[in-house]
């Protein structure tokens, strides 16, 4: 089969406009990471046919790096290096043979490829798995080598990686390729480094196969393009973007439950901010539970069932869960399952061959995909309310995250971007807890005011940024700054009080501004003034990173309190949204369908049942509810759990699917 063979459609199966895909990550269930030199076709058949079985429909597989490329350097006089063997036999001048790549593995994963086509299931092939479970797994030939640095080494994963992709690219199983596994963990790179490698796998992967897509196998939530592996490099380089939302391995993800609002946005947030700094598509390919200590089984159906609903209403393409099986007690011997307690207890099915409780979360969220009616296939995008512009010298994904959260108690979505990048339209923008002198640069800050005079909002947190002439923009004169540590106490004029830990005290008098908050001292902390025909907003305590750093900060009703905030800034602006809802703890993301059509998702992130009240504007009506129960114009939501309304415009009557 040639390139041009694979069409359009198929190409898109994956991560392209079409359905959201669920899968997970694979080892065989018996061997583990031995899978490949144990090989067992019959064992793999019948985890495919289980997992198939089950909904799963993508399968991220590892050719290991050492199996698939087993070459050893034999060394002469004061070992220097002579020639790459197979073990004592020469490179056969054959196309495998000059690629250092074993053909019966080759043989083996085609194999595996042709059962997951037979059972249905797409496979992302990460190429040099070199990483995995906490160890690295090398070919003995660059053992106490930088395997990400050393150009010796570079030539040979390009041989690698050009001769699978060549010899694998006419298979129709196979939905995307992939750099490998969290490879920045296979060694140290300073960025121009990490950059080269990259591009040497793409180029090569692009060279060979210009039909699918390559996606990056990374989780490194940096934006600052300074650092290596940098989201911005990673998605320069990649056709889409990935995230691996473990609460315990990402910063400000363990402060609440996992089946709480913080663990049911985490991915969504994290994939969020991919996509928003790195304008690329971006999907979660590795999420766990990470064993039985963070939460127990019968507990992950309550944190993945709303993570799924999320992820496909803000267009995050899939959800591919780690992983697919426990891995056979036998194996435990081997590193890493025997370094590590919980790394042979996280899969869809136990050693006994059971499912586990979040297996029918999957299963039933694959049938409810595959019933729904058209207006949600596909789901059309989101209405966004305003962009978050995020600045140097801060902790961006701390913004990112807290930025999220309170928006969305306010019932308001966002998107994100850096301060560096183009402002995209919007009529809300909002710049979270600047920080330091060199933040942000003045012709980006010109550019906001010219939005915000041109009749947008801009709101404006400060942690201790520095900010010109904010008498003549927001109306307040600084008296003065001081460097302290106490919870910043303040009433919002609605009499909502409000306490956020503060680093630094900002006394302020206002000149034009209307205060809208202060504190015990009738200090100004929250403002708001005219400018042009738009608005801006100062708050001067860093409410965004503040929440993502609070502790239980999605189930605290202090925390809760600091949403009022929010609902000013959006409510400055008219909204195009139809449907509003009343309900702490609840979430809706609104899409157009047509002009007479919208579909909404309303999640619930509280353990218990919520009966929400919502509103909808004059002469729109729910017309069905795909998934989800009505009672008037109450909207009865299970916990944890979503419903799905399609709205139309006139009088209609709703209809439950």
């Amino acid at each position: 089969m040639t390139d041009q063979a694979l069409n359009q459609q198929e190409r898109e199966t994956f991560l392209g406009s079409g359905a959201f895909q669920i899968g997970c990550n694979y080892w065989e269930s018996q061997k583990g990471i031995a899978m490949w030199r144990e090989f067992d076709a019959e064992s793999i058949n019948a985890d495919f046919k289980r997992l198939a079985s089950v909904g799963m429909r993508l399968i991220r597989l590892f050719p290991l790096w050492p199996d698939f490329q087993p070459i050893d350097l034999l060394r002469g006089c004061r070992g220097e290096a002579v020639e790459y063997r197979f073990g004592e036999k020469p490179l056969p001048a054959t196309e495998a043979g000059q690629a250092g790549v074993s053909e019966e593995m080759m043989r083996r994963f085609r194999k595996v490829a042709d059962l997951a086509e037979a059972w249905g299931l797409k496979l992302i092939v990460s190429m040099v798995t070199g990483w995995m479970s906490g160890r690295l797994f090398v070919p003995r030939a660059f053992a106490n080598r930088n395997v990400l640095t050393d150009p010796e080494v570079l030539i040979w994963q390009a041989r690698l990686v050009r001769y699978f992709v060549l010899t694998m690219r006419d298979h129709r199983a196979i939905a995307a390729w992939e750099f490998g596994n969290e490879c920045n963990c296979m060694g140290t790179a300073t960025r121009a480094e990490a950059w080269v490698w990259m591009n040497n796998l793409a180029a090569t992967i692009r060279a060979a196969d210009a039909t699918r897509p390559i996606a990056s196998g990374m989780h490194n939530p940096v934006a600052d393009t300074r650092q290596a592996w940098s989201v911005p490099d990673q998605a320069e380089l990649t056709d889409f973007l990935t995230t691996h939302p473990y609460p315990i391995f990402t910063p400000h993800c363990d402060l609440d439950p996992l089946d709480s609002m913080r663990g049911h946005l985490h991915g969504t947030t994290e994939s969020l901010f991919y996509r928003g700094i790195g304008q690329k598509p971006c999907f979660v390919e590795e999420m766990g539970s990470i064993g039985s200590m963070l939460i127990t089984d019968r507990l992950v159906p309550s944190l993945v069932r709303p993570a799924l609903f999320s992820l496909w209403a803000h267009d995050l393409r899939a959800l591919v869960w780690w992983c697919g099986f426990d891995y056979a007690r036998g194996s435990l011997e081997e590193a890493p399952y025997d370094w590590c307690l919980i790394e042979s207890n996280l899969g869809l099915f136990r050693h006994d061959g059971s499912a586990r409780p979040v297996t029918k979360t999957f299963s039933d969220f694959a049938a409810l995909m595959e019933g729904l009616p058209s207006d949600f296939k596909p789901l059309p995008p989101r209405t966004v309310d305003g962009v978050c512009v995020l600045t140097g010298e801060q902790d961006q994904w701390g913004a990112a995250l807290g930025s999220m959260l309170l928006s969305k108690w306010a019932g308001a979505d966002i998107e994100f971007q850096m301060c560096e990048q183009p402002l995209r339209p919007s009529n809300v923008y909002l710049v979270p807890c600047l920080n330091g002198n060199n933040s942000i640069s003045r012709r980006t800050w010109l550019q906001l005011l010219e939005k915000a005079k041109a009749g947008a909002t801009l709101y404006l947190s400060l942690d201790h940024g520095m900010v010109d002439d904010l008498e003549e923009i927001v109306g307040v004169e600084v008296l003065s700054r001081e460097r302290v540590s106490l919870d910043c106490a303040f009433r919002l004029h609605d009499g909502t009080d409000v306490v956020i830990p503060a680093d630094f005290r900002y006394v302020l008098q206002a000149t034009h501004a209307t205060v809208l908050g202060k504190d015990a001292k009738d200090v100004p902390v929250y403002v708001r003034a005219p400018y042009g025909k738009g608005h801006i907003f100062l708050l001067t305590v860093p409410l965004e990173t503040k929440t993502a750093l609070q502790p239980s900060a999605t189930l605290s009703s202090a925390c809760a309190a600091a949403r009022g905030l929010y609902r000013d800034i959006f409510a400055s602006q008219p909204t195009s949204r139809v449907f509003r809802i009343s309900a702490q703890g609840v979430t809706l993301t609104e899409h157009v369908v047509s002009p007479g059509s919208r579909s909404v998702i309303v999640i619930n992130h509280n353990s218990t049942p919520a009966e929400a009240q919502f509103q909808l504007d004059a002469d729109w009506q729910i017309a069905t509810v795909p998934y989800g129960r009505l009672d008037g114009s109450r909207l009865l939501l299970g916990g944890c759990d979503a419903a799905c309304l399609n709205l139309r415009r006139g009088n209609t009557h709703p209809e439950v699917i």
